[in-house]
This record gives C-alpha cells, structure tokens and sequence, in this order.
C-alpha cells in the first residue's frame, strides 16, 4: 500500500468522501439572523494532494469554494477551511479576501476541537479572527464549522 492510500483511509476511515451533514445543512437560526450552513463536503485524496470542494447555504443562495493542498493530515484541515473561505467570498456583497493563517488540531479531555485563525482583507483594512468548533465525529466538519464561526462575527457587515 502506497503512503498516500493510507492516508487517505486514516482521514476518511468511515465516511464517504462526499457527506452530506445532518440535517441536509439547514440553520437553527431564526431567519433575520441567517448565517452561511454547511451543504455539502466533498474531500478526494491522491498521493500527493488533497482536493476539497465546499458548498455553504445561505437563505436560498449557494455558493461552491474549491480549493487543492498538500496530502497530509495537517494540509487536509488547511484545505477544507481555505475552500469554505472561498464559498465565503462568494457570497459577499462586498469585495473580500481571506486567509487561512493556522489550524490547530487540540485535544482535552479525550475530546478534540479544531481553531482557525483567519486575516479577513477588505478595502478598509485587515482584521484577524479567531473562530473554534468540537470535533463530533469528523475533523474535516469540524473545521469548515469552525472557520463559519470565525467569519459568522463580520458577516452581517459583509453581506
């Protein structure tokens, strides 16, 4: 077996690599407060790259960030936030750019959370934003919630 080929089992050992999340990615969020939903995670391994495809929901627009990174653990996680920040970008009403800067894999209490730390780019200036999320039983979802959580703050500004 090739190094990549286990990778890619330990990553996705029980999970199709396209998910749908439960409840089809739908907000409990009243509606005057919609913030962008998970649609649909899409993560496809080859020995050397990670390709992940990211589609968020907002209200009923939707908006698909792709993005390619390196085939490791660590490269996997930075590749699912950065092609959730491309949707992100998608779906603003205003020209923004973001930036992946670290993601951080934490376990406490046997229980695992993933934090992102962002540089959002507008034409007024450079912000930096923090956002975190329990890993439930995929740290792949975890870190496209945690990185929603991070932009979630400037979003009303920007959309």
């Amino acid at each position: 077996m090739q190094p990549a080929a286990r990778w890619a089992e330990a990553v996705q050992p029980t999970l199709p690599a396209s998910v749908e999340p439960p409840g089809g990615g739908r907000s409990d969020r009243p509606a005057g407060r919609a913030r962008p939903a998970l649609g649909r995670l899409r993560v496809r391994t080859s020995e050397l790259d990670v390709f992940v495809s990211v589609t968020l929901r907002l209200a009923e627009r939707t908006a698909t960030g792709e993005q390619t990174g390196v085939a490791t653990a660590t490269g996997a996680l930075r590749t699912v936030c950065s092609a959730t920040l491309r949707a992100v970008e998608q779906l603003t009403a205003v020209p923004v750019r973001f930036e992946v800067d670290s993601v951080e894999q934490l376990s406490s209490g046997g229980e695992g959370t993933i934090v992102v730390r962002l540089t959002l780019v507008t034409t007024s200036g450079r912000d930096r934003l923090t956002g975190a999320a329990a890993v439930r039983s995929d740290a792949r979802h975890a870190a496209v919630r945690a990185t929603l959580a991070a932009v979630n703050r400037r979003l009303g500004t920007l959309l």
